[in-house]
């Protein structure tokens, strides 16, 4: 008769593994990374009762039912104790770190916007033609080229420095 996978895997020993500092890692407590609630936080407490402290759930499926209360559910709610909330300073930080605009980053490689200029060079807003260049060795669509255009277009400082070599090449041929 055969054994189990896990009987198996048992008998193995892993000579590449210390034993030892995996043992003191799983011991270590995890790093908080938001600094609103490592501030808050009480190292002597439990892990639900911070949260319930901090006014946060520990399970949201608990905190917030799916489905509809009934009569006697309001009941037996009521006349449980909702958790006191001593330290709000928590809740109101995470939700103001929550409403703060975050500006997206725009940016292109560089083989994509020397890819760019040099078609806007050659054939100016002819995406067709672009498509049809012998440069175009990766064989984008007119579609893909215009969409490639117009984000290089959305980094900041990159399409005005090539707008500003055009206009500065154009005055040296003309003079």
């Amino acid at each position: 008769m055969g054994s189990t996978r896990r009987q198996r895997m048992r008998r193995k020993y892993d000579h590449n593994k210390d034993r030892k500092k995996a043992w003191k890692n799983k011991l270590k407590k995890p790093a908080i990374g938001c600094e609103p609630m490592r501030e808050a936080w009480d190292e002597r407490k439990p892990l639900k009762t911070n949260l319930s402290e901090m006014g946060l759930s520990y399970d949201p499926n608990k905190t917030l039912p799916f489905r509809k209360p009934k009569v006697e559910d309001e009941q037996v709610k009521s006349s449980k104790q909702q958790p006191t909330v001593t330290k709000p300073q928590v809740v109101n930080a995470l939700e103001t770190d929550a409403n703060t605009p975050r500006l997206k980053s725009v940016w292109t490689t560089p083989e994509i916007a020397n890819f760019c200029m040099t078609m806007m060079d050659r054939h100016g807003d002819d995406y067709v033609a672009m498509a049809r260049d012998p440069l175009n060795i990766f064989q984008h669509t007119p579609k893909q080229i215009r969409r490639k255009i117009e984000n290089m277009k959305k980094v900041p400082g990159l399409y005005e420095d090539y707008l500003a070599s055009r206009a500065g090449g154009d005055e040296q041929s003309n003079s």
